[in-house]
């Protein structure tokens, strides 16, 4: 009897146990979807108010390529804007599987999973007209355009200015109000 019992109080435990390690990990995935979804409407949004010069996009049958490097939460929920539009014109999402296809990027983002690889890609981009945004607090400091940075749960977006200022892109001054500006990145 007294073996029944705990063996019952046991198994009690148990399924406890893995209930609140189920409901845990339900509430993070869940917080990841909705910062990913988030992340993805900032680089909408800033894509909006983001100019490009006339002959990086010289038609209005020109296609906006919304280029996605590594995979993860947020390349996931980019992929949506598919058939969207940026001023006009509609976005084809790239997912970048050859170096060459950056090239053809009007916007590159760059997912946290790759930062190992933000020095390089970077450095094959450096005098082409192509919006960088990533989100690891290095990003800018090796040459990427925006960082989307949380700051006490709130997301947030960086702006290299050294870097735009070398880009033949320019940003609303909305846009620039909403960010935080770096001078010199660290």
């Amino acid at each position: 009897m007294l073996n029944a019992n705990i063996t019952r109080n046991l198994l009690t435990l148990v399924i406890t146990l893995v209930c609140l390690v189920l409901f845990v990990s339900s509430n993070v995935t869940a917080r990841e979807q909705t910062l990913a979804s988030l992340k993805a409407a900032y680089v909408y949004n800033i894509a909006k108010f983001t100019r490009w010069p006339d002959s990086v996009l010289a038609t209005k049958e020109s296609e906006f390529k919304l280029c996605l490097y590594g995979n993860d939460e947020t390349t996931s929920q980019l992929s949506l804007l598919a058939n969207r539009h940026i001023q006009n014109h509609p976005i084809i999402i790239e997912n970048v599987t050859t170096e060459s296809i950056i090239n053809d990027c009007h916007l590159l983002y760059i997912s946290a999973k790759e930062s190992r690889r933000y020095g390089y890609i970077l450095s094959l981009i450096k005098r082409k007209t192509i919006l960088t945004i990533g989100n690891d607090n290095r990003f800018l400091r090796l040459g990427g355009l925006i960082n989307l940075t949380e700051l006490e749960q709130r997301l947030q977006f960086e702006v290299n200015m050294q870097q735009l200022a070398n880009s033949k892109l320019s940003f609303s001054s909305k846009l620039l109000t909403l960010g935080k500006l770096i001078e010199k990145p660290r």
